[in-house]
């Protein structure tokens, strides 16, 4: 009669054992594969430069800041940055459209909008690194970084 000894196996060394200080994964967001894993969706639209209301610089109580004399100055609309934005109308891209020449003029104002899904819902982020391209985003129970391309604003 033959005997086996069953011992349980131990967990096999993960990303942060085997790379310290690596991120997990990595996903390339301008792919259809990488867009696929966050449940992501690529959206564009132009922007425009239109003529606006404003106020001259400056006034007696603040040299720096808006004046009191009307003038008139440029904007480039839409104003696109909040997260709750309705970009719904705008086109949607492939991952590969995101890499060509989509503006139709020798100057060409565009905005370019990513949405993912996280597996938890976030709570802030902040950006990061020492160059400015970490985006951090926290959630109930973890903290995500993804790689941008380009550096965010950070307060000074």
């Amino acid at each position: 009669m033959a005997t086996a000894t069953v011992t349980s196996a131990a967990r096999l060394p993960g990303p942060p054992e085997l790379l310290p200080g690596r991120p997990d994964a990595v996903v390339d967001l301008q792919t259809a594969e990488g867009v696929g894993l966050v449940g992501g969706e690529w959206r564009y639209s132009d922007a425009r430069v239109e003529e606006i209301d404003f106020v001259e610089l400056g006034s007696a109580d603040d040299p720096l800041g808006p004046g009191d004399v009307p003038n008139r100055t440029f904007d480039v609309v839409p104003h696109a940055e909040g997260a709750d934005y309705d970009d719904s109308g705008w086109r949607v891209l492939s991952p590969d459209e995101t890499m060509s020449r989509l503006g139709n003029g020798r100057v060409s104002f565009n905005w370019y909008r990513l949405s993912v899904e996280l597996p938890e819902a976030p709570h802030n982020l902040a950006f990061g690194g020492e160059d400015g391209r970490d985006l951090y985003v926290t959630a109930l129970t973890s903290i995500y970084r993804l790689r941008l391309s380009i550096p965010g604003i950070r307060p000074t």
